[in-house]
């Protein structure tokens, strides 16, 4: 049976996007993993499967699988791409509409301009509870503030930890002189102190307005760009106070705008002695938006002999 995709990046964050709306794909993890494959398949980081929608306020359903063939829950990149898709199409009629996916909802904006279309995604409000990260913090020492130690060895690391709809855990580079991504990823991607795995994001630097940032991505690997992942950044740099409420974060694929007001005031985080600062907002909607362009590359088929 032939299968029709799109291939799709958001700053070189690449997907395979399946409209299952419209024929029936059926994903397993062989088959995944094969078209993953940047030498013998398609090659992409992530794959996103569109549905018929299961709520009535939604247009669509999503699913999005990682390029190992496990399941993941949120992907911003891959967000501005469906949208993006959507708009090409000519499927969208209202500037602002939500799709779902097992995260929960998804509000999008799509803002045509020219050669250039610029996405909006609701991503949410960033979650600092352990539970609902999750981490297991018997293996973690809190510093407050959703900041925690973590001892591995001879090597003693300070972390951020936050969810955007999937788990997340952000990283400076200057608490931690002389630790790569790729350190980091080997020391963390399976340590029982996240037992959903992690999104790793190291800040190699920032400033009031700017973040400079790069991901490895659970079930991926290291990535041109991470949307969730410049979200997360952002939600645990702004918990701190070190950054303002609307900041550009540059991955190696390009940049997005990421605009949150911070916690409310009667938002829980977790604290500790330590202490630490808190924003607060008494906005009624206090959601962290993220905003990119995502790009159309070209469409094709594969044979599904399943």
């Amino acid at each position: 049976m032939a299968i029709q995709f799109h291939k799709m990046h958001g700053l070189g964050n690449d997907f395979v996007l399946i409209d299952n709306r419209q024929q029936q794909f059926k994903p397993d993890t062989k088959l995944l993993t094969g078209l993953a494959n940047r030498h013998t398949g398609i090659g992409c980081d992530q794959f996103l499967i569109l549905e018929a929608p299961a709520l009535p306020s939604a247009y669509l359903n999503f699913r999005i699988f990682n390029a190992d063939g496990s399941e993941a829950e949120q992907c911003g990149n891959g967000m501005r791409c469906i949208t993006q898709y959507l708009g090409m199409q000519g499927e969208i009629s209202t500037a602002e509409f939500i799709i779902n996916g097992i995260a929960g909802p998804v509000v999008c904006r799509w803002q045509p301009d020219g050669e250039l279309n610029q996405v909006a995604i609701n991503m949410g409000e960033p979650v600092f509870q352990s539970a609902d990260i999750p981490l297991e913090t018997h293996h973690l020492q809190a510093l407050g503030n959703s900041n925690w130690h973590l001892q591995i060895g001879d090597i003693k690391l300070k972390l951020s930890a936050v969810s955007m709809g999937n788990p997340h855990i952000v990283l400076l580079a200057e608490d931690q002189p002389g630790v790569s991504l790729e350190m980091l990823a080997n020391l963390l991607s399976e340590h029982p102190a996240f037992p959903a795995g992690v999104n790793i994001g190291l800040v190699e630097n920032f400033s009031f307005k700017e973040i400079n940032l790069t991901v490895f991505e659970r079930g991926s690997g290291p990535t041109r760009a991470c949307g969730s992942g410049a979200c997360a950044a952002m939600a645990a740099l702004r918990l701190a106070g070190k950054i303002d409420r609307r900041v550009t974060v540059r991955q190696p694929g390009g940049e997005l705008v990421i605009e949150w007001d911070g916690i409310r005031e009667t938002s829980e985080v977790e604290s500790s002695p330590c202490g630490g600062l808190a924003i607060v907002s008494d906005a009624d909607d206090n959601a962290l938006w993220m905003t990119g362009l995502a790009s159309y590359v070209f469409k094709g088929e594969f044979r599904d002999e399943h």
